[in-house]
């Protein structure tokens, strides 16, 4: 399995380039995986794909990405620097 960050780019970069799936991703043996914005609420029916990830479908009709995960407003564990 192979594994690629497609979204790593700077936000002047980002907004420059296509928010579309390209190679390697448009491959269709490989799994893309999108970042879902909640949009702040319980209910999924709102949920949408964040503006920042690519999205299909590919040249070839592929609907892509075939998994999201949240991606928007994810905060990580903070340390507690308190001694």
């Amino acid at each position: 399995m192979e594994c690629r960050a497609g979204g790593s780019r700077s936000r002047r970069k980002q907004r420059a380039c296509s928010r579309h799936n390209n190679s390697p991703g448009i491959n269709p043996h490989i799994i893309t995986v999108g970042a879902a914005d909640d949009r702040g609420t319980v209910e999924t029916g709102d949920d949408v794909i964040a503006g920042f990830s690519s999205r299909g479908p590919t040249i070839d009709g592929l609907t892509k990405p075939e998994l999201v995960t949240p991606g928007v407003n994810i905060s990580s564990l903070a340390a507690d620097y308190r001694i």
